[in-house]
């Protein structure tokens, strides 16, 4: 919609409900999907928002026993390996955000992977963390994940976390750290079109970024 600045999508695994969560300028929009009618509907709009200039992270948790999303619109960072999380409560009007002055730390992947499991890709580092934004410990899997180089956009797979590089691709093991897979082409540049539930890659030449380019369908195994 007009002055629409970020827009996502939430399903309640608790509820089956989805949801529609959009920011303007000095509001948020939320609004769920209708089955009968095939679209979403309007919920309410909150007004008189201030939210974080530039609007550079909105992604939507879904917390048990919260009815509607809680929406992080910023990432900073906590103690040790730790980080925090600014969000709105679009359940409870006295949980707005407060703190337009702070800090936040550039995040180039927030997404919510279970329950109360984060991945948070910043710089050349991913970690996975809880609702609360500390770090999650496991004899199974690694809690943080290094790159290099640096990742534009990290996607996480079953049992592996695949990164995204300007010519390159890289997949590495949950369990051992190690590099299990890498796709390294200097002359191709590679960019990330879509993670929801198919990973679609597009490939162009770097010496002619504007001709055709060629799509690719990566078969994740889940």
């Amino acid at each position: 919609s007009r002055g629409c600045l970020k827009c996502c999508v939430a399903r309640n695994p608790y509820s089956d409900q989805q949801y529609l969560c959009a920011a303007t300028a000095r509001s948020i929009i939320l609004m769920q999907w209708y089955e009968p009618m095939q679209k979403f509907m309007l919920v309410k709009t909150f007004e008189s928002m201030q939210l974080p200039s530039p609007l550079n992270v909105f992604e939507p948790f879904v917390v048990r026993n919260e009815e509607y999303p809680i929406i992080c619109v910023a990432v900073l960072d906590g103690d040790g390996d730790n980080v925090a999380f600014e969000t709105i409560n679009l359940n409870s009007s006295a949980s707005w955000y407060q703190n337009p002055d702070s800090h936040p730390i550039s995040v180039k992947t927030l997404c919510q992977l279970e329950k109360d499991t984060l991945v948070v890709a910043t710089d050349n580092v991913a970690k996975f963390v809880n609702l609360h934004g500390v770090l999650k410990s496991s004899a199974r899997q690694a809690a943080i994940l290094s790159f290099d180089p640096p990742p534009y956009h990290v996607v996480c797979l079953q049992g592996s976390v695949l990164s995204f590089h300007k010519h390159s691709m890289q997949a590495k093991s949950l369990a051992t750290r190690q590099v299990i897979a890498q796709v390294t082409d200097p002359t191709r540049i590679f960019r990330l079109l879509g993670s929801d539930r198919v990973i679609i890659i597009e490939s162009r030449m770097a010496d002619d970024p504007a001709a055709g380019s060629n799509l690719y369908i990566l078969e994740t195994g889940n």
